[in-house]
């Protein structure tokens, strides 16, 4: 046993998917303090603003990558210009991230009059566009550590991030809703600016302003369908506190999102070993091997965590308060079920990534966004949010059942 464990070390694609797992628990295990520590300081409508205000920053980062982050892993490993490639690619996404949070303020006004409040303050409205932009840098970087095939700084500067954002809301506590919103950007920047110390000395990075239409142009096909698969696939999710917000209340964009956040852990180690697959497949031919075991091992994992969120989960919402057990409970566990199918379909577009099967990627995206979205919209009005852990349980089950009826070679 000890043996084998050891081989699966030696091997990268499992040692940087252990970093990536690592991480992932950290932010989660923190993020889930962070939480804890947000609902007994402030009451569940001041999380949901927060949360909501959140969001919107996820959402504007998710859309300013534009597929880049996916191409910085598959191009910069076996690339002579990674300084350019690097430079190029951080700034137009940070461009790309000013535009369009600029965008959102002028018309968050009249989508979500709840945090219509950004647009009428200058000064709230700028520090909102700043922190769109450095969450963006911020989740950029994650890429960039994978693509440098050495994950254990991704671990490393997001722990700091989650530590930072963990002391932040007592410091900012006079601040309401906006005390939690900050504590998140705020630890962003400090995790940046640590990030800028590491990679010159480490990698030989110098960083810059520099837009190169001509690298930027060689990723574009590559980043776009990526970016078109991940948008679609991403942007329900980030989209629904939103629409929870203005269709119900700030109270249920929070209990939805706890829920969410633990589902979320769920997942962490069948993502991260996607991640990891997709990183060393792009420089070395990933084998059928490698694709099952990752496979396998993400199921054996899956199944604990999935039977303690049955036999504990109750006991976990119950730290948050007892309006969250009542209220998150059973979304949640829906939430936990749907991981199943979701495994199985995140494995099967990492493949489908590295094959550069566009046609693919941009159907499974649109499929995603089109049918859980609307069947949340149908279903929330009559489940509450409960609708959504059907939607998202179905939307993924029957793209699975799909996968499976095509009897690809990779699988079998």
């Amino acid at each position: 046993m000890q043996k084998n464990l050891k081989n699966l070390y030696k091997s990268s694609l499992y040692r940087n998917a252990f970093f990536l797992v690592i991480n992932s628990t950290i932010m989660s295990g923190l993020g889930f303090f962070f939480w804890t520590l947000a609902t007994r300081l402030f009451n569940s409508y001041e999380v949901g603003l927060a949360l909501t205000l959140i969001t919107s920053m996820t959402l504007i980062g998710s859309i300013s990558l534009f597929g880049f982050d996916d191409a910085l892993i598959r191009y910069l490993g076996t690339s002579k210009v990674k300084n350019l490639k690097i430079n190029s690619i951080f700034s137009i996404c940070a461009l790309i991230s000013f535009i369009i949070s600029v965008v959102f303020v002028i018309v968050a006004i009249g989508f979500i009059p709840q945090i219509s409040f950004i647009s009428k303050n200058l000064l709230l409205a700028l520090s909102f566009i700043a922190s769109c932009v450095v969450w963006t840098q911020f989740i950029l970087s994650d890429s960039l550590f994978v693509a440098l095939r050495d994950t254990k700084y991704v671990f490393i500067k997001n722990s700091l991030f989650s530590f930072i954002k963990l002391m932040l809301p007592f410091l900012l506590l006079s601040l309401g809703f906006l005390g939690i919103f900050y504590s998140w950007t705020a630890a962003a920047l400090v995790s940046i600016m640590i990030l800028l110390l590491i990679l010159p000395k480490n990698f030989n990075y110098k960083p810059k302003v520099d837009i190169n239409l001509n690298v930027l142009k060689e990723m574009f096909r590559f980043s776009v369908s990526n970016y078109i698969m991940k948008v679609f696939i991403s942007a329900p999710s980030l989209i629904l506190p939103l629409i929870i917000t203005r269709m119900l209340s700030p109270e249920k964009t929070a209990y939805f999102y706890i829920a969410w956040m633990i589902a979320d852990f769920i997942a962490v180690v069948p993502n991260s070993l996607a991640l990891s697959l997709f990183a060393e497949g792009s420089s070395n031919q990933s084998s059928k091997v490698a694709i099952k075991r990752t496979l396998k091992i993400s199921y054996i994992i899956l199944m604990i965590v999935i039977i303690t969120i049955f036999l504990l989960g109750g006991f976990v919402l119950s730290l948050f308060g007892q309006e969250y057990f009542q209220n998150s409970l059973n979304l949640m566990l829906i939430l936990s079920l749907a991981a199943i199918p979701l495994t199985l379909n995140t494995t099967y577009i990492t493949v489908s990534r590295l094959r550069k099967d566009t046609r693919k990627l941009i159907f499974i995206g649109i499929y995603h966004f089109v049918f859980f979205l609307s069947l949340s919209l149908l279903l929330i009005r009559t489940f509450d949010i409960f609708g959504i852990g059907i939607a998202w349980l179905t939307t993924n089950l029957l793209l699975s059942i799909y996968i499976l009826l095509r009897r690809e070679k990779w699988i079998y």
